[in-house]
């Protein structure tokens, strides 16, 4: 078996190998560092000379990583951002920065803070790339982070969180019941909540919700009838029918703004979101920056229509 020689493999290389693996694109990685793609093609021969794999195949209309280079992939973001870390200066310079941002978050709850940040970003220098990636339940947070998969991540607290992660409160939103008002009007009591027909979430995981342990601690029980995979999907479900769905009251801005909402009859906790970055990076003078503009990006909370005045 031909033995692995990294003796030519140096932090450029490495990056190159990272910019092909995220863009699937030889040419798009090209574009990105400046370069003609046959540079960039050479540069891939030399790696795959260096680790004896082909590391990409054709893909399509792209080209795809193998099993190899998916395993290198998390390892090799480590060792870029090591290597980074050791010429890092503390007077960071955005306008110099080349490589783009990354925030994962489930984009329909943030969207008013997520156009400040691009907003913010661009005032400052118009050329950075921006890149908003779904997170999903989470469960993903800590690979998110610790694969480089993303700068800095916004998501609903978690119960436990990860020792290889720090984070910042970012938001807290009241969660309130969304209907469609062509077909009913607003909830009024809590029976009548737990005999409704609920759409909700559904990321494939058993955790229970904080709808549902909050009726749990009530004895109380309700019927989901449809479990969507994202908001966007959820609010199109619920319209139509008379069924309603308990979510953060900002979705009235973004994915719900179609349906009117009231607030639930049962006490429920706010829904707190919190920004979240790997320990590695907390004193990353470019992950300090990110972190400082994002947390400038807060949208003061706006009135939505709410139809159960008479509650309260």
């Amino acid at each position: 078996m031909k033995k692995y020689d990294i003796s030519h493999v140096d932090a450029r290389l490495l990056k190159i190998f990272l910019s092909i693996y995220d863009n699937g694109s030889v040419s798009a990685t090209a574009l990105q560092f400046g370069v003609t793609q046959s540079t960039i093609s050479h540069a891939l021969d030399r790696l795959r000379d260096a680790l004896n794999d082909t590391l990409f195949v054709k893909q399509g209309r792209g080209i795809g990583p193998t099993r190899t280079a998916e395993d290198l992939v998390p390892r090799i973001r480590k060792i870029v951002a090591q290597i980074e870390g050791l010429v890092e200066h503390f007077d960071y310079d955005p306008m110099a920065d080349k490589q783009p941002f990354t925030i994962t978050t489930n984009v329909a709850e943030l969207t008013p803070e997520l156009v400040n940040v691009r907003s913010n970003l661009m005032a400052i220098n118009p050329e950075q790339t921006l890149r908003f990636i779904e997170l999903g339940s989470v469960g993903t947070l800590l690979p998110m982070l610790d694969e480089d998969r993303a700068d800095v991540a916004l998501s609903i607290r978690p119960k436990t969180i990860p020792a290889a992660l720090e984070r910042h409160p970012f938001l807290s939103d009241p969660m309130v019941a969304f209907f469609d008002p062509d077909i009913r009007g607003p909830i009024t009591s809590v029976e009548e909540y737990c005999n409704a027909r609920h759409a909700a979430l559904d990321f494939g995981s058993d955790k229970k919700s904080i709808v549902s342990s909050a009726l749990d601690k009530l004895s109380l029980t309700r019927k989901i009838q449809i479990g969507a995979a994202n908001v966007y999907s959820l609010g199109q479900m619920i319209k139509g029918t008379d069924m309603i769905a308990t979510m953060s009251a900002r979705l009235f801005h973004s994915a719900l703004s179609h349906l009117e909402h009231c607030p639930a009859p049962i006490t429920l906790p706010p829904v707190k979101f919190d920004m979240f970055w790997h320990r590695r990076y907390s004193n990353s003078p470019r992950n300090i920056w990110l972190r400082e503009l994002v947390a400038n990006s807060i949208t003061p909370p706006k009135k939505g229509r709410s139809k159960c005045h008479a509650l309260f």
